[in-house]
């Protein structure tokens, strides 16, 4: 701070750096204030100089003003408020000075090759004329040679009543000369010598063209919501060409909401640009037609080929990060050295409560910001940089070009003094992002998610992954794995990597894939039915579905279908379906298979009637039927006399249509009764049974005397005792288990089976001779003690003797279907002319034996 009069005071200078301009790399201005020793608490004014790479401060020149400054050097409060310099070396500072307590003159500061002096304003051509404050405010030179600024003054009435008036300096041809100007003029803009715009409060519109300043207010109509009354104010002016000019207009609608546009002179006609939503009253405009847009909390906006745009902020890069983003805000002006290349200064609160300043940059079409570097300042920065009352961390910048920026203001050093501030933006290294993993050849919807790999440029920081907008799948990302879901398509995926204070932000680089549909299968159903069934609806199946997908989701249903029909007759037939349809899936389809099997016919078979014992079986027990066409085969057959109690009884129909119908087979249960309780007690004989009689003779039971058996009689004996002989001539049936009967036994022409023993029996005792012939319903004696000859003759229907002993002789001639095995017979035997299958082993004979003619 060398060469400051009065000197700065220490440790607090309390230096704000307030404007910049940079007419060219390493030249460049700063103007702003200083508190001088002693401290008087008025701030004095200070230029800093930027030449050869060295900044020099300096107190600007106050000698030679007419009137001159107060001659208390102490007394301070001069100030420059705005410069402009339009080629290095040639600057001009406007601001005021202090001519004694109360009295205020415009002050110019001219930097001409490096030298700076000081003119009063003029003031004549004001009318009225000041009486006592004349300030200027703002200052543009689009040449050495031209210059005009912006002020205000006051003049008092005869009452004493004070009136603020408008002031209007301008530097052409070596002089300055002033007029008057609309009241509350706050920004102008030259593009060219001899060619301005000023607009201020009210919609005041001041234009300089052909030597003449011609006053208009800002066009109002069409705009919707319309303003209330005339309530119009302007932000800053830019004119970068002579014939092309915007302003941001602000105004509040009946309603009290605040609307923005943008007032666009071009070609000497004024019109309205509308806005999608409140635009900042900072701007840069480095070519007509194209312009940024910052200030407060508004976002920044750019204005090209008509059209307004909206733009958030990226402050992923603020260290440390602002807990909201409403506390981010522009301070300064911007500087667009070219359309599309940007620096804009502000600040922001961090989540400590600090104030911290922040440097925005456009870039590849994105605004990025990073928190203002403070390290390496001497005295050191504490940790909320920011000033805490009037000022901002950052006022102002000015970029000589896309590479080289100055911004400056003021910063809070760990003593809590308030110290001047200058950032330099040297040209930061491009950074490169590019992609370390290959895109899915066959990315389908659902199918296995993809992860994304890229590396970054120097700057360090995170490669970070988006899907691009204009992507046509439904693939989205979280952190770098792609997942896939409807639609197909194309998917997208932008990285991106922030800069900082070294390394540009890198270009945003992409990578793009197909996303095609899942696959699906739908399979028809496979029913199994008999033939005559009814077919049941063919359905779908499905394999394939993904992300929770399920058959309603689909556009449209499959619809199935057979050939089959209940009529169909035994086969199998084809199922199948079609007609589905869903963007997300590739559909085909599996065909089913109806199989129509063999029926079982109906067999109806009421429950048989009990019969007694020695009754055959006839169509009247034997009388299933079936609505089907076949035939009936039944165990045991038409003619059986079946044991006594309960019989089973089975039926197999074999249905004449073999192909549609199966064999099957029924069974039923039928009772075989007696015609009277059995006997169990000892009763008299002599016994007849004759025609329809069935008598059981059981354990305990005894007859006393002989039992007669005529034709149709039947009996059984189970355990019982005949105390005689047993004769029985075609009996009905004739059954011996476990009997004893002490005289003989003669069994002739039985029309039902006789069976004496038999398995499951005890052997019979038989006190003498058997004597078996003419039985047509098979013979069978089993085990039997025989106490005297076996005589077995002229007997059909099968004939078994098994394990029977005979004290005597046997004969056995001229019988159908003889088994006679494991007997031993005492005397001889006879055994003859046997026919119809004949067995005979294992027999022990006493006697001399015959055996011939069996076959």
């Amino acid at each position: 701070m060398a060469g400051l009069n009065p000197p700065a005071a220490d440790p607090n200078p309390q230096v704000n750096l307030a404007r910049v301009s940079c007419p060219a790399a390493g030249s460049c201005v700063a103007v702003g204030s200083y508190q001088g020793s002693p401290d008087n608490g008025n701030a004095d004014p200070v230029i800093e100089t930027l030449a050869d790479g060295t900044w020099a401060a300096m107190s600007p020149p106050l000698d030679a003003l007419t009137p001159p400054e107060h001659a208390v050097s102490d007394t301070g409060g001069d100030r420059l408020s705005d410069l402009s310099c339009p080629s290095a070396g040639q600057c001009v500072a406007v601001g005021y000075y202090l001519t004694s307590y109360f009295g205020i003159e415009g002050l110019i500061e001219t930097d001409v090759g490096g030298t700076w002096t000081a003119t009063t304003a003029p003031q004549a051509g004001l009318s009225p004329a000041p009486s006592q404050y004349l300030q200027l405010t703002n200052v543009s030179c689009p040449a050495a040679s031209f210059c005009v600024a912006l002020g205000r003054y006051i003049t008092y009435d005869s009452a004493g009543v004070p009136h603020v008036y408008g002031a209007i300096e301008t530097l052409s041809g070596g002089s300055w000369t002033t007029a008057n100007a609309p009241t509350g003029l706050n920004s102008i803009s030259c593009g060219a010598p001899g060619s301005c715009v000023a607009a201020g409060d009210d919609g005041v519109l001041d234009v300089l063209s052909g030597g003449a300043w011609t006053t208009s207010s800002v066009p109002v109509t069409g705009l919707n919501p319309p303003p209330s009354g005339q309530a119009v104010s302007a932000g800053e002016v830019a004119c970068p060409t002579p014939a092309w000019c915007a302003v941001p207009e602000y105004y509040t609608d009946s309603s009290g909401s605040e609307h923005s546009f943008i007032a666009r002179l071009s070609d000497g006609t004024w019109s309205v640009i509308t806005v999608p939503s409140l635009v900042g009253d900072r701007m840069s405009c480095p070519v007509a037609g194209w312009c940024a847009f910052t200030g407060g909390p508004a976002p920044i906006s750019v204005l090209s080929d008509g059209t307004v745009t909206t733009t958030a902020l990226d402050t992923g890069s603020l260290n440390p990060l602002p807990p909201y983003l409403y506390t981010v805000g522009m301070t300064g002006d911007p500087s667009c050295p070219a359309p599309g290349s940007c620096v804009a200064v502000g600040e922001y609160t961090d989540a400590a409560g600090h104030r911290q300043g922040l440097i925005a940059t456009l870039a590849s079409g994105n605004w990025s910001a990073i928190t203002e570097p403070v390290t390496g300042l001497s005295p050191a920065a504490g940790p909320e940089p920011g000033p805490g009352g009037p000022g901002d961390p950052l006022n102002d910048v000015a970029c000589a070009d896309a590479s080289t920026c100055i911004a400056v203001g003021g910063y809070i050093d760990s003593s809590g003094n308030l110290q001047g501030l200058i950032e330099t933006l040297q040209a930061r290294q491009p950074q490169t992002i590019g992609f370390t993993s290959t895109p899915p050849a066959s990315a389908t919807i659902g199918g296995t998610p993809y992860l994304v790999t890229a590396t970054g440029g120097g700057s360090a920081n995170p490669v970070t992954f988006a899907i691009d907008p204009a992507s046509t799948s439904g693939c989205a990302i979280s952190g770098s794995t792609v997942s896939f879901s409807s639609p197909p398509g194309t998917c997208i995926i932008d990285a991106s990597q922030q800069g900082n204070s070294s390394y540009q932000p890198a270009p945003q680089a992409t990578q793009s894939f197909t996303v095609s549909p899942a696959h699906l299968t739908i399979t028809a159903s496979s029913p199994t039915l008999t033939y005559g069934s009814t077919v049941p609806p063919i359905t779908p199946g499905y394999a394939g579905f993904v992300n929770g997908d399920n058959p309603a989701s689909l556009t449209s249903q499959p619809a199935c279908s057979t050939t089959a029909t209940s009529s169909s007759p035994v086969g199998t037939y084809p199922a199948t379906c079609s007609g589905a349809d869903d963007p997300s899936y590739t559909i085909s389809y599996v065909p089913g298979t109806v199989t129509i099997t063999p029926a079982a016919p109906p067999i109806t078979w009421p429950a048989p009637t009990p019969i007694t014992y020695g009754t055959p079986l006839t169509a009247a027990q034997l009388n299933a039927t079936s609505t089907v066409m076949g035939t009936f085969s039944y165990s045991p057959p038409a003619g059986t006399v079946l044991q006594p109690g309960s019989q089973a009884l089975t039926v197999t129909f074999t249905p004449t249509d073999s192909t549609d119908y199966t064999q099957v087979t029924a069974t039923a249960t039928i009772a075989v009764n007696f015609t009277q309780p059995c006997i169990t007690t000892t009763v008299s004989g002599p016994l007849t049974i004759g025609n329809g009689q069935a008598i059981c003779l059981s354990t305990g039971g005894d007859i006393t005397g002989a039992v007669k058996i005529t034709a149709g009689g039947a009996l059984w004996i189970k355990g019982g005792t005949i105390g005689g002989s047993l004769h029985a001539t075609s009996a009905a049936a004739l059954t011996l288990c476990a009997a004893t009967v002490t005289g003989s036994v003669t069994v002739t022409g039985s029309t039902g089976p006789v069976i004496l023993g038999g398995p499951g029996c005890t052997s019979d005792t038989i006190g003498g001779a058997i004597h078996a012939s003419g039985n047509t319903a098979g013979l069978t004696i089993q085990g039997d003690q025989v106490g005297g000859s076996l005589s077995i003759s002229g007997n059909s229907g099968g004939e078994t003797l098994t394990g029977n002993t005979a004290t005597g002789s046997a004969t056995v001639t001229t019988n159908t279907g003889v088994s006679f095995t494991s007997n031993t017979i005492t005397g001889s035997l006879v055994i003859t002319s046997n026919t119809g299958g004949f067995i005979y082993s294992d027999n022990t004979i006493g006697g001399h034996i015959t055996n011939s003619g069996n076959s």
